[in-house]
């Protein structure tokens, strides 16, 4: 074994993710790299480590794909064949939990609000710590240690959270000077200026003297219970936070009026921030302190948590100053306003329909192909079938028939005469019109949309839901929308003729797709959450609330809005007509969002503006979107929560390691070359050498075409050290970079000589191939040289003493490598987690508490405290797992230190020098005494002395001496058996004996006792046979390299001593 274990490790980090969850190791861990060494048997070393194996994998790669990648520096020892990595890592399981909501707490910390269902995962005093911002996206992990003691869990939520305030109103009042200052408990107002606002009521007042009802003050909600008070310099201004009130009275002897506060103002009262000097007018709120059970409580519960710099930032941040904003789906659409043809011909229309094919466009197009205000004719369409852009019908003069008389515009959700075959919703005054082109439905009447476009079937079924929130992406201020209940859409719970005709209401062309049009009435109004700067190229605005802007019709609904909003950056009025903040083709920048209208009518848009290449220039964008939090004291999450892991609990002193790789040959031939590389591995070379020759300030590598595969080892009498490549010969070739800067220059080999030569900077031995699997591992190998195969006619090419010209060659590449395999590069398999790539990472189903978690793995080991190395055992024996042919269970190569395994016999009977079994015993021969071990049961004894035999499950039991104070000596050699006979000599003693049922027996004393006695001391070898036919036991004795002397044994006891003679004997 060599005296010290050098293993190097590290993280090998990647955080390009090809599928959602990728296998990964687990981050905030410490794991320990251990190898086993395993000789041509099986049988296998305990853990060997060193202080280099272990590592940290931090927080900040949570986002990213880990693996462990790792090298074997010292060598193998000698009997060694390969080698296995094992992995100590001691935590235990971990959960992951999705908040919803937050909430300030009473105490300046902050309430985590979860789902019921994640409760068993988070218990006090325990720790969470926070993995995933509220957004998605590899910037969506928290790079911050971001750990949490758990405060207080509650399964209901707490009264301070389910508090709410049920104002009584604002108002200016004069505040007197220094009854508002720290210290003080009390506010006094003046009294007229509290007779004016809304918390007085002079029908309230109750003079002194009327007992327990006196209130002098006229507050309008007499007697005070839970009342709050909370105090601003000006509507804008500095606050204080909600105060409680005790009392609110006035004096007979003074005019003003009394505000008793419940505790003494404190800097943590802000009152500080708007302290008057003077008589000050402040902002005062009062309110009274409801508790209000929420549905958002429902199926919660909630865990409080420190507040800090962290979580402000992560937590509370979104949905306050600055929250995002998540596209869910999003189309482009046109403007559509082409006028109605002049004549009754269908042909210029109906070609237009037919090639914009599946679109969405603000439908702004006049349909009508008659005179009449219904279309009599059977070219038709109809009027209603035409669209009417922003704001719906209100087109001014259209000659549209309604209930209130002709001309007159209809209100919101009232809806005119319908002429022939109409559309329900047709006359419903809207914000926008919004239509698709050629619903692909064939049947006559029909408007299913269910063949359509995925997409645009998921962005008409979020467009149709009251709440969906929206924005145009190249509106300057991108306002976001809220759709209302009064939204309706042509293509749901439509009927017979409902639906749009673009072009002909004749029966053959109903049919046809082309012709059928759907359309959504969209009615929508203003969330109050928009940029708070118009975007121009070179700035980030970002989202703000202006609650002034909120809950307004836009594009001059009614004139709801104010004048000139929204805006351009020039200050007038944008619409989803227009151009906007993006890059059009041919048209405007970024920087120019000057309000231009898209394209639309006869005379400049076709359908060719539509199919054609470029036709963005026509095309804005209306984008589907999820808010990521609200203001208001919580935060709501919906597709992207913030997500937190609870932190394990470590197996203190558990020293527990876990297979987590193949075996890795050290040697590579044709036994071990597919254990190394399996065949359709990737090969690839990452490894450079800088030159030696002419240009020494140059890099050098190898160059192997992309996504080349290992198709063969040991191809046509090649050693089993080399690989034939799936690229042919003229494919690779060589990479130069300059070592003063630059880019790199790939060299292919086709007319180019590749030079070997030991002193030429194109020399590619001892460069590492990497071989890649498809589970991501790789192993490693240096190139010995590099060569060009063809199989018909057989033909090998490779480098002479100087160079090799692979211009000049044919057929597949063939590279020899390095048998050495001691040192080699790895990166290991092993994953225990799946990254998500946004900080997220899982170690079981659906995460689900105690569902089933990846495991560590089935092969555990471990260390030795004392240095692993071989060790002599002369009075003991050692035994391996058992052999069960029944079953199919070998483990003869399995020597488990951790369990018993060795049996000791007394050291004054010698060396153990012979193993033998006879029926269920182990005879052992030592070299002054011989043995029987009870094998698989143990031997008691009676009082008489004779034993019994009772079960067990001991390996090696009980141990009983034979008779006599005879051995084996040192010659093991010595040993003979025929059934239960066994033979063997004593040189020491000068005896030849039998091991039979009557015990040991000399049988060198029958005749032949002095001879023995003599001679057997003089010879250092004794070797014993029986012959089957003669039934004699044959010892020849010699100092090697002396001609033997032979003596034979009858079964009896006969001996024959003479040299290459038989003498009589007795028998």
């Amino acid at each position: 074994m060599p005296t010290k274990i050098d293993i190097k490790a590290n993280v090998q980090s990647n955080n390009k993710h090809d599928v959602v969850g990728e296998k990964s190791l687990k981050t905030l861990r410490t794991y320990q790299l251990g190898i086993v060494y395993k000789d041509r048997y099986g049988r296998e070393t305990p853990v060997l480590t060193n202080e280099e194996a272990s590592f940290t994998v931090p927080k900040k790669l949570s986002n990213n794909k880990n693996s462990i990648s790792t090298s074997v520096k010292n060598d193998a020892p000698f009997w060694a064949e390969s080698y296995k990595y094992f992995v100590k890592e001691t935590s235990n399981e971990y959960y992951n939990a999705c908040m919803d909501r937050w909430y300030d707490a009473e105490d300046g910390n902050i309430w985590l609000s979860f789902p019921s269902a994640e409760r068993n995962k988070i218990q006090e005093d325990t720790f969470i710590i926070l993995k995933k911002k509220a957004i998605s996206g590899l910037t969506a992990n928290v790079p911050e240690e971001g750990r949490y003691r758990v405060i207080d869990v509650r399964n209901e939520a707490p009264d301070f959270i389910k508090t709410d305030y049920d104002r009584y109103g604002q108002s200016p009042i004069n505040v007197l000077s220094g009854s508002a200052s720290l210290g003080s408990n009390q506010v006094q107002f003046d009294q007229t200026t509290w007779q004016a606002s809304q918390f007085y009521s002079s029908s309230k007042v109750v003079s002194s003297g009327a007992g327990s009802s006196t209130n002098e003050s006229g507050f309008i909600d007499y007697p005070l219970r839970d009342v709050v008070v909370q105090f601003q310099v000006n509507p804008t201004g500095a606050s204080t936070p909600w105060l409680d009130v005790s009392g609110i009275y006035g004096i007979a002897a003074s005019a003003d009026v009394f505000l008793q506060l419940s505790k003494s103002l404190s800097l943590d009262s802000g009152i500080d921030t708007i302290t008057p000097t003077g008589t000050d007018t402040l902002q005062v709120r009062l309110a009274k302190k409801v508790i209000k059970p929420k549905t958002e409580f429902d199926g919660r519960f909630f865990v409080k948590i420190r507040r800090d710099g962290v979580i402000d930032d992560h937590i509370r941040s979104v949905g306050n100053t600055a929250p995002s904003f998540n596209v869910k789906e999003s189309i482009q659409y046109y403007w559509i306003a082409r006028d109605r043809p002049s004549t009754n011909a269908a042909t210029p229309d109906k070609d237009f329909w037919e090639d914009i094919g599946e679109r969405w466009f603000i439908d702004d197009c006049d349909r009508s192909r008659t005179g009449d205000d219904w279309g009599a004719g059977d070219g038709g369409p109809w009027h209603e079938d035409s669209g009417y852009g922003l704001i719906g019908n209100e087109s001014g003069g259209s000659p549209m028939n309604f209930t209130a008389g002709p001309g007159v515009m209809p209100q919101e959700g009232q809806r005119g005469i319908n002429g022939p075959n109409p559309d329900s919703n047709a006359t419903l005054r809207c914000t926008m019109e919004l239509s698709i082109n050629k619903i692909l439905d064939y049947n006559e009447s029909g408007y299913d949309f269910s063949n359509n476009d995925s997409t645009n079937k998921a962005f008409h079924n979020k467009m149709t839901q009251h709440g969906t929130l929206f924005r145009f992406k190249e509106d300057p201020f991108q306002h976001i929308y809220k759709i209302i209940a009064q939204t309706k859409s042509s293509l749901l719970n439509s009927t017979n003729g409902s639906g749009i005709l673009n072009y002909s209401s004749k029966s053959a062309e109903r049919k046809n797709p082309d012709n059928k049009s759907g359309r959504l009435y969209l009615q929508f109004k203003t969330t109050g959450w928009r940029l708070n700067a118009a975007q121009v190229a070179g700035t980030t605005p970002t989202y703000e609330h202006f609650p002034d802007e909120e809950d307004k019709r836009p594009f001059a609904y009614y004139n709801s809005m104010p004048s000139g909003f929204p805006q351009q950056t020039n200050g007038t009025e944008w619409n989803p007509r227009m151009k906007g903040f993006a890059d059009y083709t041919g048209g405007t920048s970024p920087a120019d969002s000057s309000g231009t209208d898209l394209p639309n009518n006869a005379s400049t848009f076709t359908a060719g503006d539509v199919t054609g290449s470029g036709n963005d220039i026509y095309t804005n964008t209306i984008e589907v979107v999820e808010i990521e939090g609200s203001s208001g004291g919580e935060v709501i999450f919906s597709d992207n929560p913030a997500v937190w892991e609870t932190e394990p609990k470590e197996d203190i002193g558990l020293d527990i390691y876990y297979e987590v790789s193949q075996a890795y040959p050290l040697q590579l031939d044709e036994t071990t070359n597919e254990l190394f590389a399996p065949y359709g591995c990737t090969v690839t070379c990452d490894d450079k050498r800088r030159g030696t020759g002419p240009a020494p300030q140059n890099e050098y590598g190898l160059y192997i075409p992309p996504n080349t595969k290992l198709v063969d080892w040991g191809p046509t009498g090649h050693g089993g050290d080399t690989i034939l490549l799936s690229c042919a010969h003229d494919e690779i070739g060589y990479t130069v970079k300059s070592l003063a800067g630059g880019a790199t220059t790939t060299v292919n080999t086709g007319g180019n000589t590749m030079y070997i030569s030991i002193n030429s900077p194109n020399n590619f031995y001892g460069l590492e191939l990497k071989f890649t699997r498809l589970d991501g591992s790789y192993t490693t190998a240096k190139i010995k040289y590099i060569s060009a195969w063809k199989s018909s006619p057989a033909a090998l090419h490779h480098q002479g003493s100087l160079h090799m010209n692979l211009a000049a060659m044919s057929g597949r590449v063939l590279i020899k490598l390095d048998r050495d395999l001691n040192n080699m590069n790895i990166k290991l398999p092993y994953f225990n987690c799946y990254s998500f790539g946004n900080g997220v990472e899982s170690d079981r189903v659906r995460d689900d508490f105690n569902a089933v978690r990846l495991g560590k793995g089935v092969k555990a080991s471990t260390v030795l405290d004392e240095p692993y190395e071989e060790e002599q055992r002369a009075n003991g024996l050692i035994y391996s797992g058992i052999y069960n042919s029944m079953s199919g269970v070998n483990n003869l190569n399995q020597f488990i230190a951790a369990e018993k395994i060795t049996k000791d016999v007394n050291p004054s009977y010698g060396s153990i020098q012979k193993l033998h079994q006879r029926d269920g015993d182990l005879v052992t021969f030592c070299e002054d005494k011989v043995l029987k071990i009870v094998a698989n049961k143990d031997a008691l004894y009676n009082a008489d002395g004779q034993p019994q035999l009772v079960s067990s499950n001991n390996v090696l039991g009980q141990t009983t001496t034979f008779a006599g104070e005879f051995g084996i000596s040192r010659n093991p050699e010595s040993f003979a058996s025929e059934s239960f006979r066994m033979y063997f000599t004593d040189r020491q003693r000068g005896k030849v004996l039998r091991l039979s049922g009557n015990g040991i027996e000399p049988i060198s004393s029958i005749g032949m006792k002095d001879w023995f006695a003599d001679n057997l001391k003089l010879y250092n070898t004794l070797i014993g046979s029986f012959d089957d036919r003669k039934q004699e036991y044959n010892l020849s004795m010699t100092n090697r390299p002396m001609v033997p002397v032979n003596s034979v044994v009858t079964k009896t006891g006969g001996i024959k001593t003479l040299p290459k003679t038989k003498s009589g004997g007795n028998n």
